[in-house]
């Protein structure tokens, strides 16, 4: 078995007229998402590993919001999403680490989207979501057998307003 953590982060852009928000189907959701795992030391983007799309990191700095890694992890792989118009505060991403590996508290300007029965639920879109503010993390926290087939352990469907710093 080999243990990896995945992060979907996805951005809700202004006026987004989706019923619903839901993690891995941005298109029905009208918003622009990212998928990045940890496996082996590396940040990379889900299922492209190789220089350009990987970020080596210590574990130190996993657990450390103001590490420098945090700011370039949001640089490769966060901010394009919005275009400039918004962006993903290193700080609280660092922060949501912690919480997603309960290491502490979910960061302010933060909520979790409450699990239905069958898993993680979708967030019912509010007009205050659609601001070009807010931003989502899906955290899974896996262990993938040598066929590849995965067993998620943890996970977390969080929502951020990133002008809450």
């Amino acid at each position: 078995m080999t243990s990896l953590q995945r992060l979907v982060i996805g951005y809700i852009p202004e006026n987004c007229k989706s019923e619903y928000i839901t993690p891995y189907n941005p298109d029905q959701s009208e918003t622009v998402e990212t998928c990045i795992e940890l496996k082996d030391k590396k940040f990379y983007f889900w299922g492209k590993q190789d220089g350009d799309t990987e970020l080596p990191i210590s574990y130190d700095d996993l657990w450390d919001p103001s590490s420098k890694m945090w700011k370039l992890f949001t640089d490769k792989f966060c901010n394009q999403l919005s275009k400039g118009v918004s962006s993903l505060n290193p700080i609280t991403l660092g922060k949501s680490w912690g919480f997603f590996n309960q290491e502490g508290n979910i960061p302010d300007g933060s909520f979790v989207v409450k699990n239905d029965l069958e898993g993680i639920g979708d967030l019912e879109n509010k007009k205050e979501y659609c601001d070009g503010n807010h931003w989502y993390i899906n955290y899974l926290n896996l262990e993938v057998d040598k066929d590849g087939h995965d067993k998620v352990i943890d996970e977390y469907f969080i929502v951020i307003n990133s002008k809450i710093k």
